[in-house]
């Protein structure tokens, strides 16, 4: 089922009162691979006038291990590697001010990396992180791949990911985005997740596609059930139709941030899959969606639809952590999409 919703002019989504990424953070980590997030981070500190905070890590580790381990350094060796980082940090703010005139920090923070960032995110209200990550199979020699799989764990705040095809892969130029495909599951993390898209930068003419899957009943057919089918097919209309009747009631909030608003509601068992084939279908640049946290052994996890998603894409993909929408849900007069910012 597809539905189109058309409006002839794009309102700034700042306008409504939604909140905007004043303080955006993106590690970099000495590679091309990591200075690949730093376009998109342009495109969002010019949108809303913030700050783009550059943050390295010495962790002490050697930078090209998979599994990094505790290296014992000469103490004048250690010093030289922090000089370095140093420098290469706060070379990149300014080049990254005077080329863009944009408002830079540079930070170099030590100890374990997602730990060192997390910290950072809390102290400094970071409102979004943008970062290079890896797919399909993880770090090779950079610590930011298998960083972003621990940090999406502990985030508090959005997180626009970006997935350069690979290692050497050009700096491109900043842009802004023309089409998102914003997953919806009828949860209130949907809704937020929603309001952040609206955050990022968009063309005038942006499309946004707001799509739920009806999940599509697995009970058998067997001609020893004879009423199998028909029940089959009556649970998949209701399912279709409550999708159909969700994206209906969430629309308005979109029209109000794109020129063009889709609705699509497909049915199939594999939720994942479908986001990305629709994405490749409708030609997204961007995802959005909610992640719904756990725990595990008390160890938090992301949602199985959100990983695979994350894992399987090739474009860049916002993702509204739950731990997000529970900090919003404790602060007094917030509005829906908060973050940890501190004001």
């Amino acid at each position: 089922m597809n539905v189109r919703l058309c409006r002839g002019q794009r309102i700034a989504a700042d306008s409504t009162g939604g909140r905007v990424y004043h303080r955006i953070l993106v590690p970099v980590d000495r590679s091309a691979f990591s200075e690949n997030a730093l376009p998109f981070a342009v495109a969002l500190a010019r949108r809303s006038g913030g700050t783009i905070h550059l943050v390295t890590v010495h962790s002490g580790f050697w930078p090209d291990t998979v599994r990094p381990a505790p290296v014992v350094m000469e103490a004048g060796f250690d010093s030289m590697l922090i000089r370095e980082e140093q420098e290469y940090v706060q070379a990149l703010a300014r080049s990254l001010g005077a080329d863009h005139g944009v408002s830079t920090t540079a930070t170099l923070l030590e100890g374990a990396v997602a730990p060192a960032l997390t910290r950072c995110i809390r102290e400094v209200g970071i409102d979004i992180i943008v970062m290079s990550t890896h797919g399909h199979g993880g770090l090779k020699r950079a610590w930011l791949g298998s960083t972003a799989d621990r940090l999406l764990r502990r985030l508090r705040v959005p997180a626009l990911l970006i997935r350069p095809r690979d290692s050497i892969t050009p700096v491109e130029p900043p842009r802004d985005f023309s089409n998102v495909l914003i997953a919806m599951d009828a949860s209130p993390i949907a809704r937020n997740a929603l309001e952040a898209a609206s955050q990022l930068p968009f063309s005038p003419n942006a499309r946004c596609t707001l799509l739920r899957i009806a999940h599509a009943p697995i009970m058998p057919n067997s001609p020893y059930i004879p009423d199998t089918a028909r029940e089959n097919r009556e649970e998949l209309e209701a399912r279709t139709r409550e999708a159909s009747d969700y994206l209906e009631s969430v629309a308005s909030d979109a029209i109000a941030h794109w020129a063009t608003v889709d609705r699509h509601v497909i049915a199939a068992y594999r939720v994942a899959d479908t986001i990305l084939d629709e994405a490749d279908e409708i030609g997204a640049d961007v995802i959005a969606l909610g992640t719904h946290g756990r725990t595990y052994l008390g160890r938090a996890v992301l949602g199985s639809v959100a990983d695979k998603v994350i894992r399987g894409a090739s474009i860049p993909i916002l993702v509204f952590p739950a731990r997000a929408a529970r900090v919003d849900a404790t602060a007094a007069g917030g509005s829906a999409f908060a973050g940890a910012s501190h004001h």
